[in-house]
């Protein structure tokens, strides 16, 4: 399986390319790396970009490989996500587009693209029936959507709720940046984006 402290590390590397400095390529490289190594967070995050096509060519059957990898291990969004699209490419082989469907939501790839193209208002309603649902990504990034759009430290709190969820299901990009918030927030007295 490989040396797992090392590919979390990469897991952590590749979120914070992914969400900070919005590097997706980089992302992608390095979750390739963590999820050749078993990292099962990492290989739903590389199905992820492959089923949406960020930072890397679209392409579905590897995303269904790299999902059913981290499926196999018990990472439940995986589990949720891949048994999701082989229902839909069961019912529909011939239509692509259905495959991005993901646990039956159809807007979340429309929300991914929000996210990364930092329009965090219109992408966090969106998230916010999976993260309702517990889908542990979405809860992440719904949180981080009402972190960038907050006005109020009741804000902060409802986005650190949501990724304290997120984190507790087993999501180390969530548990990484409560971490960075935590700082923050020791030498502000509030929360502020990182």
């Amino acid at each position: 399986m490989g040396d797992v402290s090392g590919a979390q590390e990469l897991a952590i590397q590749g979120f914070a390319a992914y969400n900070d400095e919005k590097d997706y390529p980089k992302a992608v490289e390095l979750w390739t790396i963590a999820a050749n190594a078993g990292d099962a967070v990492s290989q739903y995050n590389l199905g992820i970009c492959y089923l949406t096509g960020t930072g890397i060519e679209q392409d579905v059957y590897k995303a269904i490989h790299w999902l059913g990898e981290s499926a196999a291990q018990g990472y439940e969004p995986a589990v949720e996500t891949y048994n999701g699209l082989k229902k839909e490419a069961d019912s529909d082989k011939d239509d692509d587009e259905e495959l991005v469907i993901i646990a039956g939501d159809k807007n979340l790839k429309e929300a991914v693209n929000l996210y990364n193209a930092e329009r965090y208002a219109d992408a966090a309603p969106l998230f916010v029936d999976l993260a309702e649902q517990g889908h542990t990504m979405a809860q992440f990034f719904y949180g981080m959507c009402l972190l960038h759009c907050m006005n109020s430290e009741e804000d902060a709190e409802k986005a650190v709720c949501w990724l304290q969820k997120s984190a507790e299901s087993g999501c180390a990009e969530a548990r990484e940046y409560l971490e960075k918030l935590k700082e923050v927030r020791s030498k502000n007295g509030k929360y502020n984006t990182l």
